[in-house]
């Protein structure tokens, strides 16, 4: 595959996971970081991504455990978005922050808690 599939390939499931996702990854890494917006797009979205072997919900699920164990609460706080465009439910992505807890601590999994509250709050 070149770069042009990987690109294409690349941007359309950043589309499906965020609407608007490559339009903010093109403003954010320009000039000197064009090439790291590039690599995202066609390396990261385009091929990890998408490799055979796990679907994009299975996925969703590491990054969300991944994200929170390294403490990347901002990161963590956009997948939740995320989680929810690819399927996921607020049910799940509290069980993975439930998982997690033993693993990354009770003050990391209050966090992820507090986050899922603020980007998906419960319905009255």
């Amino acid at each position: 595959m070149d770069s042009d599939d990987r690109s294409t390939r690349g941007r359309e499931l950043q589309e499906r996971m965020r609407p608007g996702m490559s339009e903010h990854l093109s403003s954010r890494y320009c000039g000197a970081t064009d090439d790291f917006g590039r690599y995202t797009t066609e390396i990261l979205f385009g091929e990890f991504w998408q490799r055979d072997g796990l679907d994009l919900r299975s996925r969703e699920l590491v990054t969300l455990g991944v994200l929170l164990g390294a403490g990347q609460l901002n990161d963590f706080r956009v997948h939740v978005g995320i989680a929810i465009n690819l399927g996921l439910t607020r049910a799940e992505i509290v069980e993975v922050v439930y998982h997690c807890a033993p693993y990354v601590g009770w003050p990391r999994a209050g966090d992820g808690f507090a986050i899922i509250d603020e980007v998906l709050p419960e319905e009255a």
